[in-house]
């Protein structure tokens, strides 16, 4: 069986050149797969991850300044799957209400390279 890890490098990203989108998006992923197993389940089949346009605010609905990202099954990114607003701050927001909004922090540089790489993640209530 392969470690969390291993299966998020399976993760495949597409659109946007901005780290901090695909390091909140594999946080989220990372996290959510530890704490449920249920959900582990169903996010393992969303191989495919894409960022909707650029990170933007969305003034008619009061969202502040976030990226949308698409987890999907298939590269064409047709059918459906889970979609995440992703924030800044590290506040990561899915659009089914099965899945858990949470924090992510990710670790400094320095933390990275020295430790296991996990960075604390508190979740958002």
């Amino acid at each position: 069986m392969k470690s969390t890890l291993a299966k998020l490098k399976n993760l495949i990203f597409q659109g946007g050149e901005e780290k901090w989108i695909k390091d909140f998006t594999e946080a989220y992923v990372s996290r959510v797969k530890t704490d449920s197993p249920k959900l582990s389940k169903k996010l393992e089949k969303l191989r495919y991850a894409k960022l909707h346009g650029a990170p933007h605010e969305t003034p008619a609905t009061g969202d502040p300044y976030h990226a949308s990202v698409a987890l999907r099954k298939r590269g064409d990114y047709k059918g459906s799957g889970l979609s995440l607003h992703i924030y800044p701050d590290g506040l990561v927001k899915p659009s089914k209400a099965e899945f858990p909004t949470v924090q992510v922090d990710l670790p400094d540089e320095e933390d990275q390279a020295g430790s296991s790489g996990k960075g604390k993640q508190n979740e958002q209530v």
